[in-house]
């Protein structure tokens, strides 16, 4: 009777397996694989190659995606080829592949997860395919050697930190219908000198560009509301920056703080608020124009700034009562610099 029931529990186990997807490990390869009624999921890597081409059909079934952490730690694989008809790379799938330098996307490609390809040490240029829409949090996260990346018009989200710690990044090129730069997108992109904007952009996240040391210039477009706290913190060559006038409403703490080589800078009208510290250790800044439309102007602000600074503005504006009460030179202009 025991072995009776024990025969009933393994076949409603395997049962079971059935029913959710099969698992396994090709005879003739050295990936392991879960076979959905979507396609194939490859799961993990066993091999050594240097040079690697993933099969399009496991089984008969397509490959549809890479799952979490599959190749991670695959520390000798230096190229890889991925097929036709898959759409996702999981979180963290090629984290840590130090040694990886060429990949090869298929244009069917639409998801690239969290940490997909995060501290790929050696990867110098991804191409991404038209038709890609999201790219997760620290998705190229530390790629130090990255020099390059165009991302498609067709992504709608780029994650926290996808591009951070690219410190040879100089050539990128963002998604004309992109609406947001999300937090520390660019942090630590020392190569960086310029980049443009699209005129979509609502909104700069917080540390977007902070440390970004050698960025020399930057305009903001017509639709950015806010810029957040930190946003160009530290970005120590930037010498201009241009508003297109428009909907920008709020610069966030320290916004600019830091940026010792910008000499002037001239605010939109429409902006009605500065936040603290937002040009502290502006070390060589000669003037700033502040719009009538501004109400309010943090603490700190010029903290660290020439002490012959002169705001300009308009007479018997907010920004002229400021500069009488911190005993800062004020030079009366009309609506425009």
């Amino acid at each position: 009777m025991k072995r009776w029931i024990a025969l009933l529990l393994c076949m409603t186990m395997l049962l079971g397996l059935v029913a959710c997807g099969n698992t396994g490990k090709n005879s003739s390869s050295d990936f392991q694989y879960v076979i959905k009624d979507t396609g194939v999921v490859i799961t993990g890597y066993e091999g050594s190659a240097t040079k690697l081409t993933v099969p399009a059909t496991i089984e008969g079934k397509p490959v549809t995606a890479i799952g979490k952490e599959a190749f991670a730690y695959a520390s000798k694989l230096k190229s890889i080829t991925l097929p036709e008809g898959l759409t996702i790379l999981g979180s963290r799938s090629f984290m840590w592949c130090e040694m990886l330098t060429e990949i090869t996307l298929p244009s069917t490609l639409t998801t690239i997860g969290i940490g997909a390809f995060s501290n790929c040490t050696d990867l110098q240029t991804v191409t991404l395919p038209d038709g890609l829409t999201a790219i997760g949090d620290d998705a190229f996260f530390f790629c130090n050697s990255l020099t390059a990346i165009h991302v498609p018009s067709s992504v709608t989200y780029l994650g926290k930190q996808a591009f951070a710690y690219c410190s040879k990044l100089t050539d990128v090129t963002l998604p004309s219908g992109l609406i947001e730069l999300s937090e520390k997108l660019f942090f630590k992109c020392t190569s960086l000198t310029g980049i443009a904007l699209p005129t979509t952009l609502v909104k700069i996240g917080d540390l977007a560009f902070s440390d970004c040391n050698k960025l020399a210039s930057i305009t903001v477009p017509a639709a950015v509301a806010t810029i957040g706290e930190n946003a160009f913190m530290d970005c120590r060559d930037l010498k201009s920056v241009s508003f297109v006038p428009g909907a920008l409403v709020s610069l966030g703490d320290n916004a600019f703080a830091g940026c010792g080589n910008l000499v002037q800078i001239s605010l939109p009208q429409g902006l009605t608020a500065i936040g603290d510290g937002v040009f502290s250790g502006c070390t060589t800044m000669a003037w700033i124009y502040i719009p009538d439309s501004v109400k309010s102007i943090g603490e700190s602000v010029f903290y660290r700034c020439l002490s012959d600074l002169l705001l300009r503005g308009k007479a018997g504006s907010y920004t002229e009562n400021y500069a009488m009460e911190n005993n800062l030179d004020f030079e009366p202009l009309g609506e425009t610099a």
